[in-house]
């Protein structure tokens, strides 16, 4: 499976909606968008040749509704081998974050996510800038860098409309 572009995790149950939406938004500037649901509700995988600032450009244009959170994917890794994995992709992480959160736990269960913390503990920082997230995708983890709260939707969309009035 090819690790999506970015993961959008959308309003529970809206998947459908969310898809068509952000599909809409986005397909104008990038006709080979695809947008894939995962077997996590509420979490859906996209695939694009958009960089961040285009698709946020594009998403600020047309707010969709259903998106809650949109994160850049910097690597995957398989579920049974993310130690492995995490070890050989740390040169795709910044020498610090802040904290590392959760998209949801998904197929990691309580042990995988103390594991993965285990593992990236030497990279908290309290006055680093970015945030490692973490999100389960079917067979997958990802791992995204965001500055400080700007995976999240909702601020995009206020900044939009403050910039309106």
């Amino acid at each position: 499976m090819r690790p999506p572009t970015y993961v959008a995790t959308v309003k529970y149950g809206k998947e459908e909606f969310a898809e068509r939406e952000i599909g809409d938004a986005l397909y104008p500037l990038d006709p080979e968008i695809r947008i894939d649901k995962t077997v996590h509700r509420g979490v859906l995988a996209v695939y694009t040749k958009l960089n961040r600032q285009e698709l946020l450009n594009a998403l600020k244009a047309n707010p969709p509704s259903a998106l809650e959170r949109i994160v850049p994917i910097q690597f995957c890794c398989g579920v049974n081998d993310t130690q492995e994995c995490i070890t050989k992709n740390m040169r795709l992480l910044p020498p610090a974050v802040r904290r590392i959160r959760f998209g949801r736990k998904g197929s990691l269960h309580s042990e995988g996510v103390r594991r993965i913390k285990d593992l990236l503990k030497d990279l908290m920082d309290p006055d680093a800038e970015e945030e490692l997230l973490v999100e389960p995708l079917n067979s997958l983890v990802c791992f995204g860098i965001v500055r400080n709260g700007e995976d999240r939707f909702w601020r995009l969309r206020e900044d939009r409309y403050t910039q309106i009035f």
